[in-house]
């Protein structure tokens, strides 16, 4: 992956505040970017105050929901998929 750049579904390159993350992420990856541990991804999720989906057992998290996030647009409760 080094060196790889992802891109929108226009083709564009992602320029977000988290553009160097894939564009699906695992709790880790989504901790990682935010610099928080797991655990409190896995708490925003299950709370809806982060944008998620659950693939089976675990939660995924779109590159998109931590720019939310990050700019005060995340979700107030109840808006994630799955629990």
């Amino acid at each position: 992956m080094s060196g790889e750049r992802y891109t929108t579904n226009a083709g564009e390159p992602y320029d977000g505040a988290f553009g160097f993350c894939p564009p699906i992420m695992s709790v880790d990856e989504a901790a990682a970017a935010l610099h928080v541990c797991a655990t409190s991804i896995r708490r925003l999720c299950r709370e809806g105050q982060l944008r998620a989906f659950k693939l089976g057992r675990s939660w995924r998290v779109p590159r998109v929901a931590l720019d939310e996030l990050a700019s005060g647009e995340a979700l107030q409760g109840g808006g994630c998929g799955g629990d």
